[in-house]
């Protein structure tokens, strides 16, 4: 038989709640340690930090012998996504996360008197409570959401409603800076909490002469996208200079995201 893990051979006895426990003990032998009896249950399976390889029965008199990984790190735990944004299903999927899918479809009408960074923050909190209320008493362990926006001079752009919402906004960006604010909510099913960061980058357009902006707007990109245009499709030829997080612009600062995941106690795979 072909193993294709860095592995050693341990016989473990099963069928009792110290299963765990004596799996763990015996990782360092030098040596499998034969036990009668073996009764592997679903309970070491699941409970045990190392991936069993492989199992052979029967090698002996009530004696069954199995193979752990031990460098396998345990997978990461899902988060639900409560958003429907591709862009940051790419991100999810770019740094390995299972998730799942549960758009809150909340109404993300600005709150009167608030700044741009507050209304983003306020947003993304909307959609993960939304989600973990739709969940009733089933908690999730994770539930992330996320809202980007377009700020200039405090005020805000979000996705046009039509061309010619969407013809006003690239006007009032066209040769000028902007802001772009992500904001990032995420629930811990076991301290029943949710952390709520923000990410501020700058963008500067390039004038939009007319034909460009007739250009722009036939292609569609703008459709279903914060101040109507996409950093990483052909908005891009209107910019000139980008500080801060691409990210963040393009919808989720993978940096900042990484580090809240970490230090709110998520076991990403890397670390």
């Amino acid at each position: 038989m072909v193993l294709r893990y860095p592995i050693r051979w341990f016989s473990v006895k099963g069928g009792s709640t110290g299963v765990s426990k004596n799996f763990t003990e015996f990782l360092d032998a030098p040596k499998a340690i034969p036990y009668r009896n073996c009764d592997f249950s679903e309970t070491i399976l699941k409970t045990s930090v190392f991936r069993i390889v492989s199992i052979i029965k029967n090698i002996g008199p009530g004696i069954d012998r199995i193979a752990v990984d031990r460098d396998y790190s345990p997978p990461m735990e899902p988060i639900i996504l409560a958003s429907g944004s591709l862009r940051r299903q790419e991100y999810f999927r770019l740094m390995g996360i299972p998730f799942s899918i549960m758009p809150s479809n909340v109404d993300e009408t600005p709150t009167a008197g608030k700044n741009p960074r507050s209304q983003a923050e306020e947003i993304a909190q909307r959609k993960v409570t939304e989600t973990v209320r739709l969940l009733q008493d089933r908690i999730p362990p994770w539930v992330f959401g996320a809202d980007t926006v377009i700020s200039v001079q405090d005020s805000i752009y979000g996705k046009p409603l039509d061309r010619e919402d969407a013809r006003r906004m690239l006007s009032m960006l066209s040769d000028r800076e902007h802001e772009v604010i992500t904001a990032m909510a995420l629930f811990n099913g076991k301290k029943k909490s949710i952390d709520c960061r923000s990410v501020v980058s700058r963008v500067r357009f390039a004038p939009i002469s007319d034909a460009e902006m007739e250009w722009y707007l036939d292609t569609g990109e703008w459709q279903e996208v914060a101040g109507s245009y996409k950093i990483q499709g052909l908005g891009a030829c209107f910019i000139s200079e980008v500080h801060g997080s691409y990210s963040g612009i393009v919808g989720l600062p993978m940096r900042e995201f990484y580090v809240m995941l970490r230090e709110n106690g998520y076991s990403y795979a890397s670390a």
